[in-house]
């Protein structure tokens, strides 16, 4: 019986290791572009929605009240029971 040597890759098999096993850190791009403008405007416009909503009142109750404990929804001013 012949007895052959392992056969060494020719790509690497892991990509987050070199050659000699030490950490290989992953850089990532930073984005840039319309998308990623557009995206942050619509985070920040989501981010304020929600923090200014629950202070405006319609009929004297919030505009949105998501009452969990007492099972009672608030959404524009219409109060939801079970």
């Amino acid at each position: 019986m012949a007895t052959e040597g392992v056969p060494q890759p020719e790509n690497r098999i892991l990509s987050t290791l070199n050659e000699d096993g030490s950490r290989r850190w992953i850089r990532p791009k930073v984005a840039k572009g319309r998308y990623l403008q557009a995206r942050r405007l619509v985070a920040y416009l989501l981010i304020a929605i929600f923090t200014v909503t629950p202070y405006l009142r319609i009929n004297g109750k919030p505009a949105i009240l998501l009452d969990i404990t007492a099972r009672k929804f608030t959404i524009v001013g219409t109060t939801f029971l079970p």
